[in-house]
């Protein structure tokens, strides 16, 4: 896509700041059309639930204009979903226009007043954060192979599909101990299917991004027309952190940590974030630091008598609760329900189907059809072989889901394998090929197992079982055969199938069988604290693990912590929430008004200063949400003021 820019608005806020609006169209490279802006030309949002620590705060733009005898506007309201790019620009100190925001025209939300001219418009942009649920999750792949990927590599896959082309921005001073990269986000991956519900279905992109900032206590939003992805915690001053690591390096735990970030904003008056950059593609850039404070009442003057204090209750727990349905697979096929492709698979009459499945996205399609059920013609097998050490203990079950779209009334059905190969060293007696019969377990007998399908046209699930393998290393190969139909291949139209599961199962000394892990539902991470408080607070839905059922292996520590003190990340992100929550949380919300050149942004911080003698709080203030009048230059804020001074005393619990 090349958009180019089809309509234009430059005006002036109350201090005479310049700001411009632009609307631009795909594929235009035309005249440049005046916009006619109402005295309310266009407000910015961004919109947060009550919950700070939700990781994900979309924003919303509208813009007010006048259909007058002379403008000529586009019929946006029939325009595609991204045919239509905005952008709002501010003039910095240098006189320059900057990108402040910009995002897709919403076509749904169009309004227009029914009346002779001049009559208002409204025009309403979102930065598209939302709609990532309509998107599957990446399912990335090297040459036809599954691949393990950063935080990093899945973020930006992810944003791309908003197409913004936004750099990102990252702050958050969690590492993972003993590898290299600039921040967790870099150091911590994992393979696509760690994020799939159960083993087979993979989910959305938002799913997905939710996941991995949940897993380090992070939010990401747009501010000044870029990604700013940050911990919820620990956006705080860069100086601070740094003489804490020293003292923690130095093999000491740091102490007086919020008295030393009220004296550096005492002395300073200023609140330096450090940015790990890196560009749209996920390409880390550079290191900037950068002040990012705003005051009260110097910077951001109160305005409407609207300023008002809200204090939520400390917290006595707080819980992170995970679910565990995707964590028992016992599964043995790798790429069982065809969602990365071809990844791990040789199809010979077959393709990769993804408008019909049985789970997921994809299925495995065969349009070939053998006139009798002796045929031979593989249709998909595993590429490498599965190495199994046959055990008394260990059998194993294979579930085959199959669609067969047929209208034949006559034989009809399919043929899979599985062979056993022994691995036998040099100058030791052969061992025999066994087979898996479906009806008598494993066999020296060559046997293909035939399926005769009754219920066509519909999705049924097959179900067979096994015993052990004698005590020995094996190689397990699997083959789907062509579908058959006896003597005709009339009615025909194709078949699929979907989700292989080739398990394994415990078997007891007496012979009978159950699930390897004794599976449960949920598990969780609990902080608690004692003493006279009542306060919950719950963080549900994690998949992601790090303590127990690590998918996310490793240590990891703060800068507080540095390298001799690690611990898991549920340890770290727990911890930070409950320092937040020690005491009664103060959040402020109000109007305010903007005394500088530049406009302040989500990823700013606001410190209320209105001197030690009146009110001064001892650090500063997260802004949560944020709705922004760009003419007026005022913003309606509701902020909160963080405590991550030492560590309080509290207990980590596990509990299943």
């Amino acid at each position: 896509m090349a958009y180019g820019v089809k309509f234009r608005l430059e005006f002036s806020d109350d201090l005479e700041n310049g700001k411009k609006i632009e609307i631009l169209k795909d594929g235009y490279t035309g005249t440049v059309y005046d916009l006619v802006g109402t005295n309310d030309p266009v407000q910015i949002s961004w919109d947060q639930d009550d919950n700070f620590y939700d990781p994900i705060i979309g924003s919303t733009c509208q813009i007010n204009l006048f259909v007058t005898d002379t403008t000529n506007y586009d019929d946006f309201y029939i325009a595609d979903e991204r045919e239509y790019k905005i952008k709002i620009f501010y003039k910095d100190s240098s006189n320059n226009y900057q990108t402040y925001w910009q995002g897709w025209l919403l076509v749904d939300q169009f309004q227009e007043a029914v009346t002779t001219t001049p009559y208002p418009i409204t025009l309403r942009g979102y930065d598209a954060l939302g709609s990532l649920d309509g998107f599957t999750q990446p399912l990335t792949t090297s040459g036809g192979v599954q691949i393990t990927g950063s935080f990093m590599v899945f973020i930006h896959e992810i944003l791309e599909n908003i197409n913004l082309g936004l750099d990102i921005y990252v702050s958050n001073d969690i590492k993972k101990d003993d590898v290299s990269g600039n921040n967790i986000f870099d150091q911590t991956s994992c393979g696509a299917d760690s994020f799939f519900s159960d083993g087979v279905d993979p989910k959305n992109c938002k799913e997905v991004l939710e996941q991995m900032l949940k897993f380090t206590n992070s939010r990401i939003f747009q501010s000044y027309g870029r990604w700013y992805i940050i911990n919820n915690s620990s956006y705080s001053e860069q100086s601070v952190k740094d003489s804490s690591a020293t003292t923690a390096n130095g093999g000491t735990i740091p102490t007086g940590i919020r008295a030393a970030e009220t004296a550096s904003l005492q002395a300073n008056n200023d609140e330096d974030i450090k940015y790990d950059i890196y560009n749209s593609s996920g390409v880390y850039q550079s290191t900037s630091t950068v002040d990012v404070l705003s005051i009260v009442p110097s910077d951001l003057q109160p305005i409407g008598n609207n300023l008002t204090k809200e204090y939520l209750r400390p917290l006595k727990e707080y819980v992170q609760s995970v679910n565990m349905a995707g964590f028992f697979s016992t599964n043995i096929i790798n790429n069982s329900g065809f969602e990365f492709g071809t990844s791990g698979w040789t199809l010979t009459n077959s393709s990769i189907d993804t408008n019909f499945s049985f789970q997921g996205d994809a299925s495995l399609k065969s349009t070939n059809i053998q006139s009798s059920s002796s045929g031979t013609s593989v249709t998909a097998e595993l590429i490498n072989p599965i190495n199994e050490a046959g055990s008394s203990f260990i059998g194993y079950k294979l579930k085959l889901n199959n669609f067969f779209n047929s209208t034949f009334g006559q034989t009809r059905g399919f043929r899979w394998q599985v062979k056993a190969v022994a691995v036998v060293l040099p100058g030791d007696p052969p061992i025999a090929t066994l087979y898996w019969s479906g009806s008598s377990g494993w066999t020296t007998t060559a046997t293909i197992n035939e399926v005769n399908v009754v219920n066509n046209r519909r999705w049924k699930s097959y179900d067979f079982t096994a015993p052990n393998l004698p005590n020995n290393s094996w190689r397990l190969y699997f083959y789907l055969y062509d579908p058959f139909q006896t003597g005709s291949s009339s009615g025909f139209t194709n078949t699929y199938w979907d989700s292989i599961i080739f398990d394994k199962v415990y078997i007891n000394a007496q012979g009978q069988r159950s699930e390897i892990f004794e599976k449960f539902d949920l598990l969780q991470f609990v902080r608690k604290r004692t003493g006279n408080f009542s306060g919950i607070l719950n963080l549900d839905s994690l998949i992601l693990t790090n303590q127990e059922y690590s998918k996310i292996s490793g240590e990891f520590y703060r800068s507080r912590d540095k390298t001799n003190y690690l611990k898991s990340i549920e340890q770290i992100t727990t911890q930070q929430v409950i320092n937040d929550y020690r005491d009664f949380v103060i959040r402020y919300e109000g109007d305010l008004y903007n005394n500088n050149v530049l406009p302040l942004g989500l990823h700013n911080k606001i410190w209320i200063n209105f001197g030690s003698s009146v009110l001064q709080e001892p650090v500063s203030c997260y802004i949560d949400s944020m709705s922004y009048n760009v003419k007026k230059n005022t913003y309606n804020i509701i902020m909160h003021i963080p405590n991550q001074n030492d560590d309080l005393s509290s207990d980590f619990v596990i509990k299943f």
